[in-house]
Formats: C-alpha cells, sequence, structure tokens
C-alpha cells in the first residue's frame, strides 16, 4: 500500500515542460514547468469556468428555447401551469368521489342507509334472477339538501378567500367603469362589460404580463391570482412586463368588454368580485 502511495506521489511531483519554439531560428519563446498536479488542478478550474459560462449563455440568451421540452415563451408556460392545475383539479375530484363512495359503502354494510343490505340479501334468495347490479342506492330528499348545502358552503368560503386576497392585498380596482350586463360564457365565468367604443381599459391589479394577443392580456398576480382581459385593441404592453394598477393597457373595439379572474387555476364567479 505504502509502495502504490509513494508511485502515485511520484506521479503527482513529476514535471513536464512546454516549450514554444521559433521554426526557423530555433529560439526558445516562452517555456513552462508544471507537474501533473497542477495539470489537474488547471483542467478542473477550465471544466468549472466552461461550465459556468455555458450556464450563463443558455439561461440568458434566447438559445435556451432550443433545448427540447424548454418553454418558448412566458404564454406556453402559462398554458402547461393551466393544465396541470386542470389536471390536479380532476385527480382531487375523483379522490373525493371515490372518498365518498367509500363512506356510502360503509354506511351500506352498516345498515345506515335508506336502503338495507338485509333487504338486497332477502330479494337475491328469493329470486334467482334478480339483477344486484341495477339497484340504485338512493338517499333522502333531507341527505340531498344537505349535500347541496354543503357545496353551496365550500364555494361561498371560496369566493371569500379570493374577495379577501383582492381586497387586502391586490387592492382591486374594476377594469372598465361600465356595467356588468352578463356573468358567464357557457361553463365559464367572464365579467362583460357594457363598454363605449374606444373607451379605455385599465388594469385592476398590479401583475406581470405573461400572455398577450391583438385582443386579449393575460396577467400574474400574487396569491395564485390571475386576470384575463379580451375583446379589446391597442394592446400596448408586452410579455414580461410589469404593470401596476391603474395602467392604460388598450381601449374597446366594440361595445363589449370581457374580463375574468381565476384563482389556483379554476375560474372565478363574477359575484366575487363584481361588488368591489
Amino acid at each position: 500500500m505504502k509502495q502504490k502511495f509513494k508511485q502515485l506521489k511520484a506521479y503527482l511531483n513529476r514535471k513536464n515542460k512546454l516549450i514554444l519554439l521559433n521554426p526557423k531560428t530555433y529560439e526558445e519563446k516562452f517555456a513552462l514547468s508544471i507537474n501533473n498536479r497542477n495539470s489537474i488542478l488547471v483542467g478542473i478550474v477550465f471544466t468549472l469556468l466552461f461550465g459556468f459560462i455555458f450556464y450563463l449563455v443558455i439561461s440568458y440568451t434566447s438559445l435556451k428555447r432550443f433545448i427540447p421540452g424548454f418553454p418558448k415563451n412566458a404564454s406556453e408556460l402559462y398554458e402547461i401551469d393551466k393544465n396541470n392545475q386542470i389536471k390536479i383539479n380532476k385527480l382531487d375530484t375523483k379522490n373525493k368521489n371515490r372518498e365518498l363512495w367509500i363512506t356510502n359503502l360503509q354506511n351500506i354494510l352498516n345498515e345506515e342507509d335508506s336502503i338495507l343490505l338485509k333487504d338486497i340479501n332477502d330479494t337475491l334468495i328469493k329470486d334467482s334472477t334478480f339483477d344486484y347490479k341495477k339497484v340504485v342506492f338512493e338517499r333522502i330528499k333531507e341527505d340531498s339538501a344537505l349535500r347541496k348545502k354543503v357545496v353551496e358552503y365550500n364555494s361561498s368560503n371560496k369566493n371569500s378567500i379570493v374577495r379577501s386576497i383582492l381586497v387586502s392585498i391586490l387592492k382591486y380596482e374594476k377594469p372598465h367603469e361600465g356595467k356588468i350586463i352578463g356573468r358567464k360564457t357557457g361553463a365559464l365565468h367572464q365579467a362583460k362589460f357594457e363598454a363605449p367604443y374606444k373607451s379605455k381599459v385599465r388594469t385592476a391589479m398590479e401583475g406581470t404580463v405573461i400572455s398577450k394577443s391583438d385582443n386579449s392580456l393575460v396577467l400574474q398576480h400574487q396569491n395564485n391570482i390571475v386576470s384575463v382581459y379580451q375583446n379589446f385593441t391597442d394592446v400596448s404592453p408586452k410579455v414580461g412586463d410589469e404593470l401596476s394598477r391603474g395602467t392604460k393597457i388598450g381601449i374597446v373595439k366594440d361595445t363589449m368588454f370581457q374580463f375574468q379572474i381565476w384563482y389556483k387555476g379554476v375560474s372565478v364567479p363574477v359575484d366575487a368580485f363584481e361588488d368591489l
């Protein structure tokens, strides 16, 4: 073991000399003596330096767009995040439904449901042709009313959280002074403002532009809030611009301006911010 250590030490201390000569006169122009240990250290330093420079070039230039899978712009990144939020919400709903199914099954097994397990067993014994797959476990009206109240409570509680964020943290102001004449487009919550032609559209909250088109703008705000402005023109901000509350971003192109607020990837009902 000591012999190998001595050989390694001798190898590291072995010196090499780099000489630059004039090809015609063979005059020595430059000479550098360096041992193997220093050569390894220099190689490591150059490797780290090259890696750092490569990282800076990729991170702060447009070359990063050529990396497979890297978002091309903030708009694509927003779409990816939005799709992920939708998938998470679907998984959450699926888990809640599974838990509800298990709870209902436990109630049935404990004979606490509106249909008793004993009644089904008696029917199976009396009639062998009975198709148990067609049995529908219906709950009483009081139970359905309670479920409706729970859903309404959860929705109201979530709207209260959004209102609190808009008022206390983001200092929300209406993006347009027109009257709201519509609150939905299909299943999507959307405030439709009655707006005079070429009237000004302003930012409702401080935020950063993450997407834009010829007639729309999307801003990201604190606390997972996203605002969407649609159906207006002369959209002046650019993606990446940080806008303060009340900044003019364009003008209404006809007589209707549309506005949405999203919280954690879910469209917020207009009632949550209409009277702020």
